[in-house]
């Protein structure tokens, strides 16, 4: 069995760097880089220096001499997919909405690194690499990545206790294989920017991530307890099994919210870009705590919460919230800037906004199937008027 881990790779590179591979070596990276395309500009840029000392300083983390060699397989392979990413920029007076900054990216795991926000560091990984990636990928406990857009729809793949098989272009069903190990480890589900993909747990649990999200899972809910991980915004349809209570988690630590469900539909919004967790009851009632704090949610029941922040249970139409199902942003008085959060995430685009006119609101209704050109022109011509310009990546909004 091919040996994925990420030490492993770092050792072929290295040697790869000092031309010692065997043609052994040489086989098994690139079966590597057939699973992991963005190797190949790892490989490319190896032999320069000066690219390696410029990416170097780009992070501003490093003594660039003393970590050329040292670091340079690790920085690499993040800066390879970095550079197909895209990035949040917050400063004084201006923002551009559409979040990820990389920090802290050398030391840690491939696909949960560490991060500026340690309470919320496997979110804000997670996002990273959905706005890295162009595809809808599953990662396996053993750190396989299955690029699901490729994976074919005849028949089922049974991979670390679990048998994948893909209903449709846009979900998958999971469920544990007869075989599988006595110790079920999580896998990891990632949706990129302008996509959303549904997945059926082995409990029969249904979960629709929206774009720029992640759910981790076991491959068999074993004990007295379900819980999942979420990252970026999920709707979810617990299915019923009241001896084994469903935890839905979000964040680690002290910093940690859980919602506990019995068996109801619920959605909830924790973007790594965002202040706020939104949860929003569509059905049943959900508990919702963090270390200090506990609510019980019923229908079209939100609540908001947040580092510092618990705000009273408000009533919302919850229909509207999880309108994004269906392709469609329903607004009824969100800040601009919370819009053209949304809309960097359906288009995989940069905003650069005045921090005054992000404080703008928005009443109506977008569509998915617009062009962003369409969107922004709907979205000026009802509210407040503005002007913008496409440069590269980014969109600059201006009055």
């Amino acid at each position: 069995m091919l040996d994925i881990s990420e030490e492993r790779i770092e050792t072929l590179l290295h040697l790869l760097r000092l031309k010692k591979l065997t043609s052994d070596q040489k086989q098994e990276l690139e079966e590597y880089c057939l699973l992991r395309p963005s190797l190949r500009d790892v490989i490319a840029r190896l032999d320069d220096d000066e690219l390696v000392r410029q990416d170097l300083s780009s992070l501003e983390q490093f003594d660039v001499e003393a970590s050329l060699v040292g670091a340079r397989a690790k920085l690499e392979i993040r800066l390879a997919d970095r550079r197909r990413g895209w990035k949040v920029i917050l400063s004084p007076g201006r923002m551009v909405a559409a979040a990820a900054i990389v920090t802290g990216v050398i030391i840690g795991s491939i696909y949960l690194f560490s991060s500026f926000d340690g309470n919320r560091s496997k979110g804000l990984a997670a996002g990273i690499q959905q706005r890295v990636k162009s595809h809808v990928s599953l990662v396996l406990p053993n750190g396989t990545d299955i690029d699901l857009d490729s994976m074919s729809r005849k028949g089922n793949v049974q991979r670390s206790g679990m048998v994948i098989n893909k209903i449709n272009s846009n979900e998958l069903n999971i469920t544990t294989a007869a075989t599988r190990a006595v110790e079920a480890s999580d896998a990891i589900l990632n949706v990129p920017a302008g996509r959303q993909f549904a997945i059926r747990l082995p409990d029969g649990t249904r979960v629709w991530l929206n774009n720029v999200s992640s759910c981790w899972f076991p491959s068999a809910f074993t004990g007295p307890r379900r819980k999942v991980k979420i990252a970026g915004e999920a709707y979810m349809e617990i299915a019923k099994h009241p001896e084994q209570p469903f935890i839905a988690q979000v964040g680690e630590g002290d910093a940690a919210l859980n919602v506990l469900v019995l068996g109801t539909s619920f959605n909830i919004s924790a973007y790594a870009d965002e202040s706020c967790i939104h949860t929003t009851v569509v059905d049943g009632k959900v508990q919702v705590s963090t270390k200090d704090h506990s609510e019980l949610l019923i229908q079209n029941e939100q609540l908001t919460t947040g580092p510092n922040i618990w705000q009273p249970k408000k009533t919302v139409n919850a229909a509207t919230v999880i309108a994004w199902r269906n392709g469609i942003l329903r607004s009824d008085g969100d800040s601009l800037t919370q819009v053209l959060r949304t809309l960097a995430r359906w288009y995989n685009k940069e905003f650069d906004i005045p921090l005054t006119l992000g404080q703008k609101v928005f009443k109506g209704e977008l569509s998915r199937s617009m062009t962003i050109d369409q969107a922004l022109d709907y979205v000026s011509g009802h509210g407040t008027t503005f002007k913008y310009s496409l440069t590269g990546n980014k969109i600059i909004i201006s009055l």
